[in-house]
């Protein structure tokens, strides 16, 4: 029996692209720094507080980074497209906990979801990480928090390094093509299935 469901946040819940790209440029503009499609790829894949970390070169620099972060997310959340909302209530009603694991930071979420009215019983932000904690030692920590076992949750994300994160969480993994990666990019990596709309849930729990 499903309990749980931890959801990635970004392209996963929500449309965050748009978010990522004009905060990618915010953050190099202020240092000066020529983006570079390498380097956007790089910046997506990590946690915020990583990249802030280097590219602050002291305490003063990274708030003044944070700030730019959030301000460029407070200015165009309202915007953002989202594709959850109708599995989140759906999930709600059917007693199942709804737990979001992400990179990003946990004000933005927070904003998000209160902005568009997103249910979630736990977040598990890049600020509730442990320094150099990676996403499937937060979901280990995060089951035992809960008192589930593994097979009773599913992992659901949108990037192929989800699929490597649940795996080596030891969780089933739901593959879902809203983000960069098409089904055949992400059948590769072998998740437990791949769905092409989080609505798509409701037959499988």
């Amino acid at each position: 029996m499903i309990k749980a469901i931890m959801f990635d946040f970004d392209m996963t819940l929500v449309n965050s692209m748009p978010l990522a790209h004009a905060s990618y440029r915010a953050l190099l503009n202020y240092k000066k720094i020529k983006p570079t499609e390498k380097g956007f790829d790089a910046y997506i894949g990590k946690r915020l507080s990583e990249s802030i970390e280097q590219l602050a070169k002291d305490k003063r620099e990274k708030k003044n980074l944070i700030d730019i972060f959030l301000k460029i997310h407070e200015s165009r959340i309202k915007k953002l497209k989202v594709y959850s909302k109708e599995v989140l209530k759906y999930l709600k009603n059917k007693k199942i906990k709804i737990v979001i694991i992400s990179n990003n930071s946990r004000e933005v979420i927070k904003m998000v979801c209160r902005i568009h009215k997103l249910h979630y019983n736990l977040i598990v932000a890049d600020e509730n990480m442990k320094e150099g904690e990676e996403k499937h030692q937060a979901i280990i920590r995060t089951l035992k928090k809960l008192n589930l076992n593994k097979n009773e949750i599913f992992y659901v994300g949108d990037h192929i390094n989800d699929i490597r994160e649940g795996k080596k969480a030891g969780v089933r993994v739901i593959s879902v093509t809203t983000g960069v990666f098409s089904a055949n990019q992400l059948k590769r990596y072998h998740p437990y299935t791949i769905i092409n709309n989080l609505n798509q849930l409701r037959k499988i729990v």
